[in-house]
Parts: structure tokens; sequence; C-alpha cells
């Protein structure tokens, strides 16, 4: 067993599990949170992203608190975070698609005129 693996099983990390849409049973689900208005929106939906978590960011928060992506279903659900450990949570990037979502949400941004920053050079500016 290679250090990256064993790491990946022992490290654990918070992680808000979204359970299958009620209605088709897709694993593309996500939840709302309220967006801040100190422009720190796009690094909450890329960092989600990266994390394997799928967000949207609304004003206030709406009592339909998750999301299917595939039907378009919106239900109540009591979202607790959970410790998964990072191979766990490789397993949720895949099943969510959230790899592709990012490359969608950020090439969105650079066709909107923005340039998502990719340093911290670029965050820094941002602040």
């Amino acid at each position: 067993m290679g250090l990256k693996t064993l790491f990946g099983k022992i490290i654990k990390t918070p992680y808000y599990d979204v359970p299958r849409c009620p209605d088709c049973q897709s694993r593309i689900t996500g939840r709302y949170l309220k967006a801040h208005s100190n422009n720190d929106n796009d690094y909450m939906i890329t960092s989600s992203l990266k994390h394997g978590e799928i967000v949207k960011l609304f004003p206030e928060n709406p009592v339909k608190n998750c999301f299917c992506l595939n039907c378009g279903n919106e239900w109540a659900e009591d979202i607790r975070v959970t410790m998964k450990s990072l191979s766990e949570i490789e397993k949720e990037k895949q099943a969510r698609h959230t790899g592709e979502l990012l490359s969608e949400y950020m090439s969105g941004k650079e066709d909107e005129g923005e340039k998502p920053f990719k340093t911290i050079r670029g965050f820094i500016g941002k602040i």
C-alpha cells in the first residue's frame, strides 16, 4: 500500500453529505447556501466543487434546501456534516461529477469576461 493510499484512508475531513434525490435517485445532488455580500461567492462555489460538494447560492436560505441537478427536484433535508476519508471524498467527487461541474463553472466565468483567481495573488486581489 502506497503512502498516498494510506493517508487517503486515514485522514478525515468534514463533508456535507446530501443524499440521493428522492425522485430519480441521482447522486448529483447539492444544497443551497446563503450568499455572502463580500464577494467570496466564487470561492465558496469552487472550493465546494473541489471538495466534492455541489452548492448553489441564494440571498436567503430556502425551506427546500436540497436540489437535484439531474431532474430539478428540490426538497427539505437536515444536512449534517460527517467526517469522510480522502478516498471516500474522491468517490463522492466521481459520483457527483464535481470535476466536470467545476470545469463548466470556470469556463462560464471566463466567457463572462471574469478571470477566476487561479493563484494566491489573484485571490488576494479579490479581498
